[in-house]
């Protein structure tokens, strides 16, 4: 993870947040990923442990032994993926917050995009590839539009994916982060929120993740009512 300098609007940190339960088999290619970008401002990424029963936290405490960006944060309480993220969110200083998945991986110069975006937009979403990491057969049943067009969520406000998404850390704590009580959805609740509050969402297309669809047909279905699809 290269850091250097850049014409932003303000000199400010970037923490990527990452919540993971039992993500021992997939974490270690989205950090491999992040660890090999450049980036204009300071970055530190947080992988925050929801409970997991595999070797999820052993696996990010050896890249935080080599790479002091990286660190865990433990939610032990495995309460959600909104509860982790907020518990993330709430153990920096940043002042621009992104989040991607555990199970995905963020194509390069994501965090330049990224970025370059925050600098000029308060929330920030990209597309999703989806040919990388899933089956032909799969990517062709569930369509590929929601992955390559900004997403609005029952044609009422513009939605951005929790996979894929940045915001100012203002904007965030202003309306309150993700609501816990939700099970899922929580990002498209969380976009309804920003939108209500006057938030632009702005779509980067340079800011992609390749995304990896739930290995089983109910996984699969169960992650299309996340998405609202």
């Amino acid at each position: 993870m290269v850091q250097g300098s850049d014409d932003l609007a303000a000199p400010t940190k970037l923490a990527v947040v990452i919540a993971a339960r039992d993500a021992a088999g997939t974490l270690g290619e989205q950090l491999d990923a992040l660890a090999a970008q450049d980036a204009p401002v300071p970055v530190e990424v947080i992988v925050v442990d929801n409970g997991s029963t595999d070797a999820t936290a052993e696996l990010v405490h050896a890249r935080a032994a080599a790479d002091p960006r990286v660190r865990l944060v433990s939610a032990p309480e495995g309460r959600g993926a909104g509860h982790a993220r907020n518990a993330g969110v709430a153990s920096t200083d940043a002042r621009w917050l992104a989040f991607c998945d555990a199970d995905d991986i963020v194509a390069q110069g994501w965090l330049a995009a990224m970025t370059r975006a925050l600098a000029h937009h308060e929330l920030v979403a990209g597309p999703l590839e989806l040919d990388r990491l899933n089956p032909e057969w799969l990517v062709e049943s569930r369509g590929r539009s929601f992955a390559t067009e900004p997403n609005r969520f029952l044609d009422v406000f513009p939605a951005a994916s929790s996979c894929n998404m940045a915001l100012h850390r203002a904007r965030f704590d202003e309306v309150g982060g993700f609501d816990e009580s939700f099970l899922a959805g929580q990002d498209l609740e969380l976009s309804m929120r920003l939108w209500q509050a006057g938030v632009e969402l702005h779509f980067e297309p340079e800011a992609v993740v390749h995304y990896r669809y739930r290995p089983s047909l109910a996984a699969v279905f169960a992650q299309s009512r996340r998405f609202g699809a």
